[in-house]
């Protein structure tokens, strides 16, 4: 296919910026108030969902009744201090830059907030890089359902089934699939590589 057709699009939050491990400290750092902890082999359950689905499935599993806009402005504060200092991945730059050299459009599609995903991008040296950011706000339905990255293949100007997502997580993989994309998954430490199976192809890093 003709480079000039294709679109791609990234996930961020452990895709493009290695912050899943600090976000779910944030989590734990406000869950530990109520006796709960989310530990590092249920990650994978949650990881890719926006918080709104990821707060209904913690009150179902633990017996809590914890309400968004109070619990995300908590873990706000403690994720400003955590994520300080995040960087671009292995190989973010290298494959944004590449694909920028064939004018292949480029776009971001987070289950963040949007002020959330700017701040990120912006303190990662990307915000600049992407012809459009589509987040939690943008959409009305959350991975695994598609709607993000039908979206932000409209706003490419691309035919969804010409795209690539590149993601980190099982929800994420769906939603891509469920778009008519393919997708590239990344491996990681929180996700068992048996769950990442579904993607077209599994990487260990970007920079493969």
């Amino acid at each position: 296919m003709n480079p000039r057709a294709l679109g791609v699009i990234f996930d961020m939050d452990g895709v493009l910026v290695d912050t899943v491990g600090r976000n779910w400290q944030a989590h734990n750092e406000v869950l530990a108030k109520y006796g709960v902890q989310i530990h590092n082999d249920e990650i994978a359950d949650f990881v890719g969902r926006a918080l709104p689905d990821q707060l209904e499935m913690i009150n179902q599993r633990y017996g809590l009744k914890l309400e968004v806009p109070e619990f995300e402005a908590t873990i706000a504060k403690i994720q400003d201090r955590l994520q300080a200092h995040v960087k671009p991945k292995p190989g973010v730059v290298r494959l944004i830059e590449e694909l920028q050299r064939l004018k292949v459009p480029i776009a971001v599609g987070t289950s963040s907030p949007r002020e959330v995903a700017l701040k990120r991008l912006n303190t990662a040296g990307l915000i600049h890089y992407f012809d459009t950011i589509v987040s939690r706000g943008e959409v009305v339905h959350h991975k695994p359902n598609p709607e993000v990255y039908l979206f932000a293949a409209k706003e490419l100007s691309r035919d969804p089934r010409h795209c690539v997502v590149i993601e980190d997580a099982p929800s994420g993989i769906l939603a891509a699939h469920n778009a008519g994309a393919k997708c590239v998954a990344l491996t990681v430490s929180y996700v068992d590589p048996k769950r990442m199976e579904a993607a077209d192809l599994v990487v260990k890093t970007l920079e493969e």
